[in-house]
């Protein structure tokens, strides 16, 4: 049978979102059952089989699983009180049911109870493909904002402590009367911009509509914003890779996207700055030599990378901003406070660099 157009790229997509995730598969067919896991195991880490209902359960209460996917007409399980048991225990536990069955009754009823989509049978790769596509997404968005509340929740932590750090130094420096040194403070305190940096960031750019931008602009500005959205694609999946594996190769990976966004920018004069103050941070992480400083700065890249996209929509592709600058503050004021980060993180002094 002849798979959609765009089989290859859903597919692909879908491999890079679900390359850690776990599937329980619910199916009494052994043929069945060997063709659906020979297809999963190329998408996801690992795939479980449970030929009925009994098996089902005592593996999903041992077992963390991402998604279950459960046969409606199976001879040896109950599908219904199968999904009714598991959404008991787990209310927001992700559900895909397939079936050759058209019975409205349970299909209404399973509706009901909450689960994520249906399948018909048989089983059609690019359908079964289209439909794990929308539950994944889901999952893997939910994982990445669980990842940033715990890397902030864990700087949270560690500025506080610092604070106390801080707060002590200073009491104690002034009990036995000696004179608060600035390089003390310096090494504890937020990194302050140099005259330098006020410049670049609040220098006078002229205003311009992105209208006015595209009609005026010699170059492929819509082949830079697909270049620019590939890249950030590349650090999102960098992102959710990282979550429990930041290894020196994630801060190369890191650094080269950096360099190449602005490269890919600094082709056109009226970025130049934006272009600079990139270019300036990808040197900083270059010249980093822990890797595991990457983990305590994730959240900071996070919102770096949120308004780099925010600004290539409505700059290249929506095309809908009064000024092509309106974020050129914001996106260098990241990347002066990333470096500060990094600079008031190094237990030397001397290992502070300046971004610009």
């Amino acid at each position: 049978m002849k798979l959609p157009v765009n089989f290859k790229s859903e597919f692909k997509d879908l491999k890079e979102i679900a390359y850690d995730m776990n599937i329980l598969l619910v199916e009494d067919d052994v043929v069945v059952q060997e063709q659906v896991t020979r297809f999963l195991s190329r998408i996801f880490n690992k795939i479980c089989v449970a030929d009925h209902e009994t098996a089902a359960m005592m593996k999903y209460e041992k077992n963390q699983y991402d998604i279950i996917i459960s046969d409606l007409n199976s001879c040896k399980l109950h599908c219904i009180d199968l999904a009714k048991e598991i959404k008991k225990i787990n209310p927001f536990q992700n559900i895909l049911v397939f079936s050759d069955d058209t019975q409205s009754s349970k299909l209404i009823e399973l509706i009901n109870i909450g689960i994520d989509g249906f399948l018909p049978k048989p089983l059609q790769a690019g359908a079964l493909v289209s439909q794990l596509k929308v539950i994944c997404y889901k999952i893997y968005e939910h994982k990445i904002m669980q990842f940033l509340s715990d890397a902030l929740e864990e700087d949270n932590e560690k500025l506080t402590s610092k604070n106390i750090e801080l707060e002590e130094i200073v009491s104690g420096l002034m009990y036995v009367g000696e004179p608060i040194l600035d390089t003390q403070i310096k090494q504890q305190s937020s990194r302050i911009n140099t005259q330098q940096e006020e410049e670049l960031l609040y220098s006078r750019r002229e205003k311009m509509s992105a209208d006015d931008f595209f009609d005026a602009c010699p170059f492929e500005l819509d082949k830079v914003s697909d270049n620019l959205e590939e890249l950030e694609s590349s650090f999102y999946h960098l992102l959710s890779k990282s979550k429990n594996n930041i290894s020196h190769q994630t801060l190369i990976t890191l650094t080269d996207i950096l360099k190449s966004f602005s490269q890919e920018i600094s082709i056109i004069p009226e970025f130049a700055q934006l272009s600079y103050g990139i270019k300036e941070l990808g040197k900083t992480f270059d010249s980093l030599e822990d890797h595991t400083k990457l983990t305590s700065v994730m959240p900071m890249l996070a919102s770096l990378f949120d308004n780099l996209e925010s600004w290539r929509r409505g700059v290249f592709y929506y095309r809908d901003v009064d000024d092509i600058h309106y974020m050129d503050n914001s996106i260098i004021s990241d990347s002066v406070s990333l470096q500060g980060f990094l600079s008031n993180s190094c237990s030397q002094a001397d290992s502070e660099m300046e971004l610009f």
